[in-house]
């Protein structure tokens, strides 16, 4: 009797240790550059099929199952805005807020870019947490910035607060060095 008691309690704690549906992974790209004296950062990311038709649902305002232009742009700023909100950069105790840059641009493999900025005011040192990371982990690619002899050079890494687990990152943690040309 003791055996199917074991099983019983193993599978309870393997239970209550696994995670979300996949339907709540979201796939990211982030691309980080100097423009002036702001950090740009593209967020992109990509959802399940399911997950963008929930999010369409979200989009139809008035119920009638069609999304207006004007019910997709007024989702998409306040996605834009809450995602900004949720994206931190700090050096030495200050925080630097990102602004969103531009309007999403959607994509057919259910992805999404969005731009943000945010004012550097002679930062070199930061700290970039993405909190929308932890409501929804997934995979992170970090994209290289190309070469340009004329803007500052941009060294990024991941920071031991980083927070990877079941395979995938839970918190996106990033350590930013920005290099000036004299």
């Amino acid at each position: 009797m003791r055996t199917p008691s074991a099983i019983l309690l193993l599978f309870a704690i393997v239970s209550a240790n696994a995670h979300e549906s996949p339907i709540d992974h979201v796939d990211r790209r982030l691309y980080f550059s100097v423009k002036g004296n702001d950090l740009v950062l593209q967020y992109s990311l990509r959802q399940t099929q399911r997950a963008a038709l929930l999010e369409m649902r979200a989009m139809d305002e008035n119920r009638d199952g069609l999304i207006s232009p004007m019910e997709r742009k007024r989702y998409f700023e306040a996605r834009s805005r809450r995602l900004a909100g949720l994206l931190h950069l700090v050096e030495s105790e200050k925080t630097m807020s990102f602004k969103v840059a531009g309007k999403v641009v959607l994509r057919p493999d259910f992805s999404q870019e969005f731009l943000f900025s945010a004012s550097l005011d002679g930062a070199v040192d930061l700290e970039f947490t993405d909190g929308f990371s932890r409501q929804y982990p997934g995979v992170l690619v970090l994209e290289k910035s190309t070469p340009d002899p004329k803007s500052p050079l941009l060294t990024i890494r991941e920071s031991p607060k980083m927070l990877n687990k079941r395979g995938h990152v839970d918190l996106t943690v990033l350590e930013i060095k920005i290099k000036r040309n004299e």
